[in-house]
């Protein structure tokens, strides 16, 4: 049976745990298929993406969600001012400081505003991603 869309690999370790969870046998105990443990993989792979972007630029969580469902294209993106709303909900500070450690420089605000948006925009139309944060 083909997959709806293209589904994003599953890379690294977290892979690698996972499949170790299921081949033991696990999906017969849990009554899970294997597709079941891929999507829940999946879901908490974008719940943790969307966490993350939130933390870093201290964003309105729902208004990201609700974007996200609707799997807008750049031409819808802001119908109805929802990325305005969802840009206007970042914490400036907070994303300045984020993209000046990223990297390594001070930038000016209107610098950090054009940061934001291309961060925003590529999230929201690609379906999310993992950001890079030096711990």
């Amino acid at each position: 049976m083909p997959l709806p869309r293209p589904q994003p690999r599953l890379r690294g370790w977290r892979c690698e745990v996972r499949m170790n969870r299921v081949v033991p046998g696990h999906v017969v105990k849990d009554g899970k298929t294997l597709r079941d443990y891929i999507t829940e993989y999946q879901l908490g792979a974008k719940n943790a993406q969307i966490e993350q972007i939130t933390t870093i630029l201290g964003l309105d969580e729902k208004l990201l969600r609700e974007l996200m469902k609707l799997r807008l294209t750049e031409a819808n993106l802001n119908e109805f001012g929802r990325f305005d709303r969802l840009t206007a909900s970042v914490d400036k500070a907070k994303a300045k400081a984020y993209f000046e450690k990223k990297e390594g420089v001070t930038i000016s605000t209107f610098a950090a505003n054009n940061r934001i948006f291309k961060l925003l925009q590529d999230f929201v139309l690609t379906g999310g991603f993992d950001l890079a944060v030096d711990e």
